[in-house]
C-alpha cells in the first residue's frame, strides 16, 4: 500500500485545522502500513529459520540412524563371533595350516626341522589327539585352542574378574596353548575394571538362624563359624544348632585372622564381582558367577566340584573327559598332595617372626589394646578362657569384653590399682552433678 503523504497548503490566506490524533486517518493508515511490512519480514525470516533447521534435522537424524545401524551390525558381529563351541574349534583347526602340522606331528611324531612347531616340542609328552582337535594334559582334558579364538576364549576365562591365579587355575582344567600364562596375566593386568576396583595394598607381614531347608539342600555341617552376630547368638539359633549337631564357633572382634575371614572372602569376591558387572544382577554378572563357582580353590576344588562331585558346563568349550568321574578322581588325588605342599609353605611363611603367647589364667589382671589408636588403655580381669586364644575381660565398670589373646598383655596387680580405680569412676554411668549453692526460687503468692 502506497504511504499518503500530507498536502501542502498553498492558499495563505487559508486557515489550518488541527485535528486529534485520533481523527487524524492518514497517520493511522502510514503507522498500520510500516507495522504490516515489519511483520511480514519477521514472518519471512521465521519461516527461513525454521525450514533451515529442519534441514538440519533431517541430515543429523539420517546420520544417527546410519550411526546406529553400523553398531548394530557390528553388536551382531560380535556376538555371532562369541556363539561358537566345539563344532567351531574343528573348523578353527580346520583352516589353521600350524594346527594341522601340530595334528599331524601328534599323530606322526615332532620333525626336526619344523620351526613353527617348537614351542609345542617341550609339551610333546603330554600332547594328544582326538577328532582332528589337539588335547594337552596327563589326561587329556586341556583343549589346544587354534589363534583365531584364543583371543575370545582370554575374554571369557577373565569375566569373572577374579584375578591371575585363580584364572589360571580355571584355564588348566578347560585349555591350553604356548604362553597361557603371560597372555593371562596381560589380559588382567590390561582390564580397566580390574585396575579401577584393585583391592588395597596388603599390610606387611600379618603377626540366626539358619533355615532347616538350607541343610536339607546342602547337607548338615559339623561345624558352623560366625562373627557372632545377634542372628547367630540368639536363644532359639543355639537351640536349633544342639539340635542338628552342630558346634559354633565365633570369631573374636578386630581379628580379621579368625575363621569368620574365610566367609567375609567369598562375600568381597562377590560383591567386585557385583561392581565390575555393572553393579546390579545381569547376564554379565551371571556368566561371572558360574565362572566363580566353578574356579578351583586353594584346596585344589572349585565349589562346584565340592557341592556336585564335578564342574558345571560353561560357556568356555571343555572336553568330555573333564565331566568323567575317573578323571576327576585322579585331579583331585593330585590337588590334595599340592594343597599339602602349599599349607607348608603357607605355615612356614606365617610363622616366620610369630611367638608364642604365655596363656592367662582366669583370674588375672590385663590391659587391653584398643585396635583403632593401638593403646594399651584399658584394664580388666579374664573371667573366660576359651578353646581358641579367646578370652572374655571384665572391666571395673563391670563391662564384659571379647578379645583375642593378641590384644591382651598380663601386668602385676599392684601397679596398676590407682589406674584401675581411676579407670572405674570415668567409665561409672552416673551422671555427673554441679556443686554450686542452689537457692529457692522466689515465687508470686496469690
Amino acid at each position: 500500500m502506497p504511504v499518503i503523504r500530507l498536502q501542502e497548503v498553498k492558499d495563505p490566506n487559508q486557515a489550518s485545522v488541527t485535528n486529534q490524533g485520533g481523527m487524524h486517518i492518514n497517520a493511522d493508515a502510514n503507522q498500520w502500513s510500516t507495522e504490516q511490512d515489519g511483520q511480514s519480514k519477521m514472518w519471512n525470516e521465521f519461516q527461513s529459520n525454521v525450514q533451515s533447521q529442519m534441514q538440519t534435522l533431517r541430515a543429523e537424524s539420517q546420520v544417527s540412524l546410519a550411526k546406529a545401524q553400523a553398531d548394530q551390525a557390528a553388536q551382531l558381529e560380535e556376538i555371532k563371533n562369541m556363539l561358537f563351541a566345539m563344532q567351531d574349534i574343528q573348523l578353527a583347526a580346520e583352516s589353521d595350516d600350524e594346527y594341522q602340522e601340530l595334528v599331524r606331528a601328534i599323530m606322526e611324531g615332532f620333525p626336526k626341522d619344523c620351526v613353527s612347531l617348537t614351542p609345542y616340542r617341550k609339551e610333546e609328552t603330554h600332547l594328544s589327539c582326538d577328532d582332528g582337535i589337539a588335547l594337552h594334559g596327563c589326561h587329556g582334558s586341556r583343549i589346544v585352542v587354534p589363534k583365531s579364538l584364543r583371543k575370545e576364549i582370554l575374554r571369557r576365562l577373565h569375566s569373572s574378574h577374579q584375578g591371575v591365579t585363580s584364572t589360571l587355575r580355571r584355564s588348566r582344567q578347560l585349555v591350553f596353548w604356548p604362553g597361557i600364562t603371560s597372555d593371562i596375566k596381560s589380559t588382567a593386568e590390561a582390564c580397566q575394571q580390574c585396575q579401577i576396583h584393585r583391592p588395597s595394598l596388603c599390610k606387611e607381614p600379618m603377626m540366626a538362624k539358619k533355615e532347616t531347608h538350607f541343610f536339607s539342600n546342602v547337607g548338615c555341617p559339623e561345624q558352623l563359624e560366625s562373627d557372632g552376630g545377634p542372628q547367630f547368638t540368639a536363644r532359639e539359633t543355639n537351640s536349633f544348632l544342639r539340635r542338628w549337631g552342630v558346634e559354633q564357633r565365633v570369631s573374636t572382634p578386630h581379628f580379621p585372622q579368625s575363621p569368620n575371614g574365610l566367609a567375609e572372602s567369598a562375600v568381597k569376591s562377590v560383591k567386585t564381582l557385583m561392581i565390575k558387572s555393572g553393579g546390579k544382577p545381569s547376564e554379565m554378572f551371571a556368566e561371572g558367577l558360574l565362572e566363580l563357582r566353578n574356579t578351583p580353590k586353594n584346596a585344589g576344588l572349585s565349589p562346584a566340584e565340592v557341592l556336585f562331585g564335578q564342574a558345571l558346563r560353561t560357556r568356555i568349550p571343555a572336553h568330555k573327559s573333564l565331566f568323567s568321574r575317573e578323571w576327576n578322581e585322579r585331579f583331585q588325588r593330585f590337588d590334595e598332595s599340592r594343597l599339602k605342599e602349599q599349607q607348608i609353605r603357607a605355615s612356614e611363611t606365617f610363622n616366620k617372626g610369630a611367638q608364642e603367647h604365655v596363656p592367662i589364667q582366669v583370674g588375672a589382671q590385663v590391659r587391653i589394646q584398643t585396635p583403632s589408636t593401638k593403646k594399651w588403655d584399658k584394664l580388666g580381669r579374664i573371667v573366660f578362657r576359651g578353646r581358641y586364644r579367646d578370652y572374655q575381660i571384665r572391666t571395673p565398670s563391670g563391662k564384659v569384653l571379647w578379645r583375642n589373646r593378641r590384644y591382651l598383655y598380663p601386668v602385676p596387680e599392684d601397679n596398676n590399682k590407682k589406674i584401675a580405680t581411676d579407670q572405674a569412676n570415668c567409665e561409672t554411668n552416673e551422671p555427673r552433678r554441679s556443686k554450686r549453692v542452689r537457692f529457692e526460687p522466689d515465687r508470686l503468692q496469690a
